[in-house]
This record gives structure tokens, C-alpha cells and sequence, in this order.
């Protein structure tokens, strides 16, 4: 009996939930659209908004990381 309650709960829509992930999916079609291929080559299908948006700073940042690293070291070959 048990289990049969649990299942027809389970199928129950949930229109807050429903409504989220729409917002979700409107904020990953929207960041997607702004990134660069290179970006996109290296993010999965199926993320989440926030997982995009983080996916997308590390990828970022570690682009700024070595670019400075490279330019610290052309700066200290020249001094």
C-alpha cells in the first residue's frame, strides 16, 4: 500500500518545480548563446544553469591564469 502511495506521489507534477526548470533551461540557452566555440567545446549537454555558469568561469579564469603566468614570464626575461 505503502509503495503504491509513494509511486502516485512520484508522478505528481510539481508546477514550482516545473517552473524552475524552465527558468533553468531559459538561463542555459541564454549563457550558451553568448560563449565562444572553444568554451562550448569543452561543456556537457546536460547542465544546470549554475553548473554552466561554473563551468564556464573555470574555464575562463584558468585561460587569465595562464595568460598571466605567460606574461610574467616574457616580462621577467626582458628586466
Amino acid at each position: 500500500i505503502l509503495e503504491g502511495k509513494f509511486k502516485r506521489l512520484l508522478q505528481k507534477i510539481n508546477p514550482e518545480y516545473e517552473m524552475w526548470m524552465a527558468h533553468d533551461q531559459f538561463l542555459v540557452v541564454y549563457i550558451t548563446s553568448t560563449l565562444s566555440e572553444e568554451i562550448l567545446a569543452g561543456v556537457d549537454d546536460d547542465l544546470s544553469a549554475l553548473e554552466l555558469w561554473e563551468c564556464t568561469c573555470y574555464h575562463i579564469f584558468s585561460n587569465i591564469r595562464s595568460e598571466i603566468s605567460t606574461t610574467q614570464e616574457a616580462i621577467s626575461r626582458y628586466q
